[in-house]
């Protein structure tokens, strides 16, 4: 059960580029101006609810996340099972994961959009900031 699905399409709309293994996964792209956190343009926020709405936490990239389990919202509450959608800034591209460990990919958000997941789980995550020392963005 620990397979590795393999992705069988990408989507492209608006800023965001969604992986779908084949389970009927929507996506919903939007490219937005945004406030930056802490004065950093490569950052994510992770929403509790649809449209970014609801409890948030915001990340500062770049930033490799194995594991979400250990990620809490203000009021304490974890991500994981929690996230419907992302909001990522002008200078940050977020891969969801599946699965811990960078297994699995389930999403691509590109710079300065907002995406409303599928479902509400995700396992592990990678943040780069584009245009950083050492050219594009790397992930597994």
């Amino acid at each position: 059960m620990n397979a590795v699905k393999k992705v069988s399409a990408a989507l492209a709309v608006s800023g965001v580029a969604l992986f779908s293994a084949g389970s009927g996964a929507q996506e919903v792209g939007i490219t937005l101006a945004q406030v930056e956190p802490a004065g950093s343009p490569c950052y994510a926020v992770f929403h509790e609810g649809r449209d970014g709405r609801g409890a948030s936490l915001e990340r500062i990239g770049p930033e490799d996340v194995p594991r979400i389990r250990d990620l809490r919202y203000s009021d304490g509450r974890d991500l994981n099972r929690r996230v419907l959608s992302v909001t990522t800034g002008p200078s940050a591209k977020l891969v969801l994961y599946d699965a811990s460990k960078y297994r699995v990919p389930m999403l691509e958000a590109l710079p300065n959009s907002r995406v409303n997941l599928a479902h509400p789980v995700m396992d592990s995550y990678q943040l780069r900031c584009v245009g950083a020392p050492g050219g594009a963005p790397q992930f597994k």
